[in-house]
């Protein structure tokens, strides 16, 4: 059974966290979230199979201060970490 557009409520916010933006891509709504810290977090609300809402943080994505810095970590099959820096 498939729901037919549902009213979503997403409940992230911490107290102090401020929504920075909200937009929409294909299927998928993106929320950019100001956290306490300054730091900014990039979720993602898609609609299953089945029609009900999945939050997701994948790829995570963290903004914070830097000068043009991009830091990818992740981890391999077997377990291994890597890191790659972009600047």
């Amino acid at each position: 059974m498939q729901i037919q557009t549902p009213k979503i409520k997403v409940g992230i916010l911490e107290k102090g966290d401020q929504v920075l933006n909200v937009w929409q891509s294909d299927k998928i709504y993106y929320i950019a979230i100001k956290k306490n810290n300054q730091e900014v977090i990039v979720y993602s609300v898609s609609l299953d199979e089945d029609g009900l809402p999945r939050i997701n943080r994948t790829p995570e994505i963290t903004i914070v201060e830097g000068i043009g810095i991009v830091e990818a970590i992740g981890t391999t099959e077997d377990g291994q970490n890597i890191l790659s820096i972009t600047a």
